[in-house]
């Protein structure tokens, strides 16, 4: 194993304690695992104040990747998108993930150029215009040398109303972004035509009465 990633249905974050003893462990020179090169990532929606201030606090911010799922360039669409987001103002946010930037850098360059992965999943017609990409990199511009823009084109599900915007609308979004020095990719969409992509594992029908 080479590589770790907290995420999923839970929240990494609400099982603060146990999430992080792992990551220590997993990343310590003195157990078998020495999982350097921070190939831990925490995933998170960020869903109380502080809980990425408790990491930095914790001395995980150079030897862990943090990922945020933040989805949106502004505090009224985010909480749209991300319901959650209420209790977690993004200039907060913002605050947060500079001070898990800052730690990372005492540590390395390479810490701070790669301690915070931004996740943006794309819904087409809902955060996928050139305004979006401009707001975003506007927010992320004071913080470009420790952050990376992952552009997820939405995998659609049965029963959700969303769609993924058109490829060319998610380069055209990765290209504005770099117009405010902000770097960025998009991710490769993989098996989302059998329904095997991110987010597409689920149910359609219920087979048996319990």
């Amino acid at each position: 194993t080479q590589k770790m990633v907290f995420r999923g249905r839970g929240e990494p974050l609400e099982n603060f304690d146990a999430v992080t003893s792992v990551a220590r462990l997993l990343t310590s020179e003195q157990v078998l695992f020495r999982l350097g090169g921070r190939p831990v990532t925490l995933s998170t929606v960020a869903p109380t104040p502080n809980c990425i201030t408790r990491l930095v606090d914790a001395g995980l911010a150079g030897s862990t990747r943090l990922a945020v799922s933040l989805h949106a360039p502004t505090q009224e669409l985010r909480e749209q998108i991300v319901p959650s987001a209420r209790v977690m103002p993004l200039p907060k946010l913002m605050d947060e993930i500079d001070a898990f930037g800052r730690a990372a850098s005492k540590v390395s360059k390479r810490a701070r150029e790669e301690g915070v992965l931004i996740e943006y999943c794309m819904l087409k017609g809902v955060n996928d215009s050139a305004e979006c990409a401009h707001q975003l990199g506007e927010l992320l511009h004071p913080r470009r040398d420790m952050v990376y823009v992952n552009v997820i084109p939405f995998n659609p599900v049965f029963g959700l109303p969303y769609e993924a915007p058109s490829e060319d609308v998610v380069w055209e979004f990765v290209r504005l972004l770099g117009t405010h020095g902000v770097k960025g990719h998009a991710r490769r969409q993989l098996a989302n035509d059998i329904a095997a992509a991110c987010g597409q594992l689920a149910k359609t029908e219920v087979t048996r009465q319990v």
